[in-house]
């Protein structure tokens, strides 16, 4: 590196940095405030969307969940036989989960959750924290 390379090194650092204006990062805090409102409404719309399809598609064929019912009667037992209570409990919590209903349900609920929190943090700054929080940062 030569003497050039670092005086114009040099002279970025100690240049007059532009700082930002209150006002600026009012702005810049509402547009996150309003992505994340955006973004908890798309989760929400495809959370719910996703799992009534999930539900419709796969409750159509009611001969093969009486087959695959009865086969797991036939498993949990096994199961309870092999390794006990917990066993059996496990067993059933899977067999609930390979349902069409159990799993809509889980979806709808992963999916208002992590709504709901993007509409927490989403949540516009009331107006008299908005003067206070500009005087607090001067």
């Amino acid at each position: 590196m030569g003497e050039g390379s670092a005086k114009n090194l040099t002279a970025e650092f100690s240049g007059p940095d532009r700082i930002p204006e209150p006002s600026d990062d009012l702005a810049a805090l509402h547009r996150e405030k309003r992505r994340l409102r955006t973004a908890g409404a798309i989760i929400l719309a495809v959370g719910l969307i996703s799992a009534g399809l999930l539900y419709w598609l796969r409750t159509e064929n009611s001969n093969l969940d009486q087959l695959r019912e009865s086969q797991a009667r036939a498993e949990s037992r096994q199961m309870q036989l092999l390794y006990g209570r917990s066993g059996g409990i496990t067993e059933d919590l899977s067999n609930t989960l390979k349902r069409p209903g159990p799993q809509a349900w889980l979806i709808v609920i992963i999916s208002g959750v992590v709504a709901a929190g993007c509409f927490y943090l989403g949540q516009p700054i009331p107006e008299s924290d908005q003067g206070n929080s500009t005087d607090a940062t001067r």
